[in-house]
């Protein structure tokens, strides 16, 4: 599955290793958005990037998030703008804070099941005051059960707004968050005698990830964006969709599809670990 994009949507992440005055101004988001671009290779209908602002104010969103229909240089304008020709391009006030940005995720999505709406765009973002409970998806797959899991979506009190099974993986997401979330709430209200002592504990990732999958059957590659800046990039089970990570010294960067990754950081095939079934 190396060598040639394939013909699936397109999932990407990026995370930044050092702070972002070591990088050039912009350089996470315009890498995020180079990769959506070679993703773009079927005529899908629309792509979008999402990243944590750590410089959000309170009730502020902590994760910002870009879509746009048809061509790739439409997500591009919608971003940033020039005063002139041979002026230096600012990011709009829509999506300031973007610049500073150390976790992104991305998606090409193709409309296939699902209608051709905003609503339907990725990266999906279901929104929170605490930044814990705060989380962006971008899914490349398919839930061959959804069917058979409305019912029980409905049952826990959740309404499916678009009938797609990126926001049915979305909720899973959301509600994984809340058991820990909560458990962390409980703890620390345990400790309020003695906060100067107390370490908060930090999100289980793996637990995280396992509690939110548990429903899941079919092939899928998935991003997930936290408000914490913590990230999960996995495959499914059955290793039907791929998945690939880069290291280097300044990067840690994943996609459904290699070509993205030895495109954007100019890296050979040898360089890439590719995720083995279920592995994250």
């Amino acid at each position: 599955m190396r060598g040639e994009l394939q013909e699936n949507c397109g999932v990407g992440f990026l995370y930044l290793k050092k702070s972002p005055n070591q990088y050039p101004q912009f350089d996470a988001l315009k890498k995020a958005l180079y990769m959506n671009m070679l993703m773009y290779h079927r005529g899908e209908d629309s792509g979008g990037v999402a990243g944590v602002n750590p410089v959000a104010q309170f009730g502020t969103p902590r994760i910002w998030s870009a879509s746009a229909m048809d061509q790739p240089e439409n997500l591009h304008n919608l971003l940033f703008e020039k005063k002139d020709k041979d002026s230096q391009e600012i990011i709009l006030p829509p999506y300031h804070g973007m610049e500073f940005a150390t976790s992104l995720i991305c998606s090409r999505r193709y409309c296939t099941t699902a209608l051709n709406t905003p609503a339907n765009m990725q990266p999906m973002l279901y929104d929170h005051m605490r930044p814990v409970r705060t989380l962006a998806v971008s899914w490349n797959g398919n839930m061959a059960n959804y069917g058979e899991r409305v019912p029980d979506i409905q049952k826990r009190g959740l309404w499916l707004k678009t009938g797609t099974d990126t926001e049915m993986i979305l909720l899973d997401g959301a509600e994984a968050l809340k058991i820990q979330s909560d458990e962390m709430k409980a703890e620390r209200e345990a400790h309020s005698g003695d906060p100067l002592n107390y370490q908060p504990p930090d999100l289980d990732l793996g637990r995280f990830i396992r509690d939110a999958s548990k429903e899941w059957d079919g092939g899928y590659t998935i991003a997930f964006l936290i408000g914490t800046g913590d990230m999960v990039f996995c495959t499914d089970p059955h290793h039907i969709r791929p998945g690939w990570i880069l290291e280097t010294d300044d990067y840690i960067a994943g996609a459904s599809e290699d070509v993205a990754l030895r495109t954007v950081f100019q890296v050979k095939n040898r360089d890439l670990q590719c995720l083995g079934p279920g592995q994250a």
